[in-house]
């Protein structure tokens, strides 16, 4: 498996088009292309594009009957930074934090007058240092679908706690114009407001041995099922690092029927304990196929801090993703969402959004994957599909700070 700390968690969002039939889940359909990068421009004004300066006209003016709306910064839930309504959203008024050092997609949603003429607009993103540029053919107002929006994808070196935001919309002209510039903010660049501190997750996946009547068996979990776990821990969690490592021994239970939970779970502690694995690691073990049938995808320990980060999934890689999700939720101490499909008795009752559901957009760093609030359940619910929502990206954030010792 490729060194899980060396993977380029970005990379740049660019062209598309606002029409044509848009899916509810899936990526974000914007097209592969060049940003411009022109490090040194002015990032507190965008008077470049004004008639009212001629000398430094580039020649570009603001597209008249077209207005900005909303600017968002996605690094796995969608956190608004702007609206026209309130203006820049401080930190203290999110409903979860933005990190610094970890990449973002930012989206741009705009509207447009009914006199609209489609036509190509470029959305600029001044960003610290740095312009980025994306054209869309815009033909009417965005959606609530960021497939629809402005969208650029920033590094995790170019997302830094200090770094100032604005976006301004433009379009090629013959001669300057008087209209007013349209940008967001408005009158100048803004903090984003990233935070620190520098989190991360240990986790060792541990080979499990199962010796019964009905089987003997040894499971490893192969490099694309590491992959495959590495990258979906990294993007739906609130942190910039995910150590990954795979046990050097494995656990060995003797089964003594087949489904029997915790004897693999008293396998796991026995051997995390004599091997002195950490308390603040998270260790998840596989099981071969045979040690089943299992009703459901995972189990964990209810006290201890060892009992609490240990855990097991069933070794079925369509719902992997999902069943580790859920455990670590677990494994952070959070209580099960209630949706409509798989009801629970003692739900949490802080859960913010009606039947589950995440309520915002979620967005995976590495696939630009988008996950609809309308259709994606949080990952602590029993259904599907499933994704993070900003409610329990704000919780993990405090649980992960208080494993990294902040």
């Amino acid at each position: 498996m490729a060194a899980c700390g060396d993977h380029n968690d970005s990379e740049p969002l660019a062209e598309g088009s606002t029409t044509g039939e848009v899916a509810s889940t899936g990526s974000t359909g914007i097209e592969t292309s060049s940003s411009s990068d022109t490090a040194g421009e002015s990032s507190s004004s965008s008077s470049s594009s004004s008639g009212g300066d001629t000398e430094s006209w580039d020649g570009f003016v603001p597209p008249e009957g077209v207005s900005l709306q909303e600017v968002v910064v996605n690094q796995g839930v969608a956190i608004p930074v702007w609206t026209a309504a309130d203006g820049v959203i401080e930190v203290d008024e999110r409903s979860a934090p933005l990190l610094q050092n970890r990449g973002a997609a930012v989206f741009a949603r705009f509207s447009v007058e009914n006199e609209w003429e489609p036509r190509e607009v470029t959305a600029r993103l001044r960003w610290g240092e740095q312009t980025l540029e994306t054209v869309l053919l815009v033909t009417e107002s965005s959606t609530d679908d960021p497939r629809t929006w402005f969208g650029w994808m920033l590094e995790a070196q170019d997302v830094a706690a200090g770094v100032d935001f604005q976006v301004e919309l433009v379009e090629p002209a013959a001669e300057p114009s008087e209209v007013e510039p349209v940008a967001a903010p408005v009158d100048r660049a803004a903090p984003v407001g990233f935070q620190g501190p520098e989190l991360e997750l240990n986790l060792v996946m541990m080979p499990i041995t199962i010796e019964s009547e009905t089987c003997n068996e040894t499971r490893e979990p192969p490099e694309s099922e590491q992959e495959l776990v590495y990258e979906y821990l990294l993007q739906s969690l609130p942190l910039q690092a995910v150590n990954l490592s795979v046990h050097d021994r494995p656990a060995t239970v003797q089964l003594q029927e087949p489904g029997d939970y915790s004897s693999i779970l008293d396998a796991l502690v026995e051997t995390r304990v004599a091997d002195e694995v950490p308390n603040t690691t998270y260790v998840v073990g596989i099981p071969p196929s045979c040690a089943g049938p299992f009703n459901s995808g995972l189990y964990r320990g209810a006290t201890g801090e060892t009992l609490r980060h240990t855990g097991m999934v069933i070794p079925n890689t369509e719902f992997l993703t999902k069943n580790l999700g859920f455990l670590v939720a677990l494994m952070n101490e959070r209580r099960i969402v209630d949706c409509p499909e798989r009801p629970v008795s003692n739900p949490d009752p802080d859960y913010p959004y009606a039947d589950g559901l995440i309520g915002t957009w979620g967005f995976g760093i590495l696939d630009h994957q988008l996950h609809s609030p309308l259709e994606d359940h949080s990952v602590i619910s029993n259904c599907s599909p499933s994704w993070v929502s900003d409610y329990g990206w704000a919780v993990t954030y405090e649980e992960l700070k208080f494993l990294n010792g902040f």
